[in-house]
C-alpha cells in the first residue's frame, strides 16, 4: 500500500476511485483538494464501495467488455507506461470510451478534446533535497551508466547497449541489470557527477525514474529520451545526445569544474521536479485525483458484475450508448 495523506484529519472526506490494470501497490492514498482520495486496484477491496471514477491504466484501457464495469461518464484511461506498449496504437480511435484520457505523450494532448497532460517521472532512489544539491555533494567520480540492457533490439535498447558497451571500454562504470547490479540504484548515482540516463525510447512528453532519480541524487543526467525535455527543465541542468558518437565527444567535458557550473541548475531541476509533484507514485496519483475531479461529474456509482458488463456491452454495440446512460443516471 501507498498511504500519503497522513496530513488530513481522520474525518476527512473521502473519494474512492476504482482502478483497473498493474501496479506496484494495491491501495493507494493521497490528499487533494482537503480529499482523501483512495485508489483501489485490487478487486476484494472494491467489494460494497462506491467510487466516483474508474481509471484503466495502460493496458488496461484496451476496449472490451471488462470497461462497461464503470460508466462511460466515469471512465478515464491513464496512460503512463513507455509509449512502445500496444495500447498507445490503439489510441486516438479509442478515446471515444473515456471521459477523459490522461497521457504524457505531446500528439495525444496536442489533439485537445479528452486528452490531457499526465508525466509519468516518479522515482527509484530516496528522495533529494535542492537545497543539499545547490550547497554541493561530495562526488568521488565523474561519470557512470546506470541501465537494463537485457531487452532485445527494438525501440531504444540496442543504442542503450551501444552505449553500456562503449562506455565499459572507455573504464565508466557501469550499473544495472545484465551488467552489474546494484541492490540500490543510488549507489551507481549519487558518487557520480554525471550518469548517462536512457529511457526505453525517445518519444516526446515521455520522461521516467530514469531522469528524476539523477536529479534526486545531485547528479547531472546524461539524457537520451524526450527530446522536448528541455521545455520542462532547466537545459543548464542536464546534458542531452541522440548518438553514439555525439555521447563519446561529450565525454572528456563532463568533469568537476562543468559539474561545479551546472550545480545550481539541477537543484533547479529537482525543485521544478517538485513544483510539478512530478518525485513519486504518491504525486502520480495526487495529479490523477486533480484531473478525475476536474473532469468526472459529481456523484458515484457501483462497479458492475461481470454479468452486467457483458450485457452492457452488447446492448451498446446494438443500440449506441443508450444502456450506458440509463446505468449512470440510475447511480447518481
Amino acid at each position: 500500500m501507498l498511504m500519503a495523506a497522513g496530513n488530513l484529519p481522520d474525518d476527512a472526506p473521502v473519494t474512492y476511485v476504482a482502478a483497473y490494470g498493474a501496479s506496484y501497490h494495491r491501495r493507494v492514498e493521497v490528499a487533494h483538494a482537503g480529499t482523501r482520495w483512495v485508489f483501489l486496484y485490487h478487486p476484494d477491496d472494491r467489494v460494497g464501495l462506491q467510487f466516483r471514477a474508474g481509471i484503466f491504466v495502460d493496458a488496461a484501457s484496451t476496449p472490451g467488455r471488462h470497461l462497461a464495469r464503470v460508466p462511460a461518464a466515469r471512465r478515464a484511461a491513464v496512460l503512463v507506461e513507455t509509449p512502445n506498449q500496444p495500447q498507445f496504437a490503439r489510441f486516438p480511435a479509442a478515446a471515444v470510451e473515456f471521459a477523459v484520457v490522461l497521457t504524457h505523450l505531446s500528439h495525444l494532448r496536442g489533439r485537445g478534446g479528452p486528452f490531457r497532460r499526465l508525466d509519468y517521472g516518479t522515482r527509484w532512489v530516496p528522495a533529494g533535497d535542492p537545497a543539499t544539491v545547490a550547497a554541493g555533494m561530495l562526488k568521488r567520480a565523474d561519470v557512470s551508466f546506470f541501465g537494463s540492457v537485457e531487452h532485445d533490439d527494438r525501440f531504444g535498447y540496442r543504442l542503450r547497449k551501444e552505449v553500456a558497451a562503449a562506455l565499459a571500454a572507455r573504464g565508466v562504470p557501469c550499473f544495472g541489470k545484465g551488467i552489474r547490479p546494484l541492490p540500490q540504484k543510488a549507489d551507481g548515482l549519487t558518487p557520480y557527477r554525471f550518469s548517462v540516463a536512457m529511457e526505453n525510447v525517445r518519444a516526446a512528453g515521455y520522461y521516467t525514474e530514469k531522469l528524476i532519480d539523477c536529479f534526486e541524487c545531485g547528479t547531472v543526467p546524461v539524457y537520451w529520451g524526450d527530446p522536448t525535455i528541455e521545455e520542462t527543465f532547466e537545459s543548464r541542468g542536464l546534458v542531452t545526445f541522440e548518438t553514439l558518437p555525439e555521447l563519446l565527444d561529450l565525454l572528456p567535458t563532463l568533469a568537476a569544474e562543468q559539474y561545479e557550473t551546472m550545480r545550481p541548475h539541477l537543484a533547479e531541476n529537482l525543485r521544478r521536479a517538485d513544483s510539478l509533484d512530478v518525485r513519486d507514485g504518491a504525486g502520480l496519483h495526487r495529479r490523477i485525483a486533480a484531473a478525475l475531479e476536474e473532469f468526472i461529474p459529481p456523484g458515484v456509482f457501483r462497479p458492475r458484475t461481470r454479468w452486467w458488463a457483458a450485457v452492457a456491452a452488447a446492448l451498446n454495440q446494438v443500440g449506441g450508448r443508450r444502456a450506458v446512460a440509463i446505468e449512470e443516471q440510475a447511480t447518481l
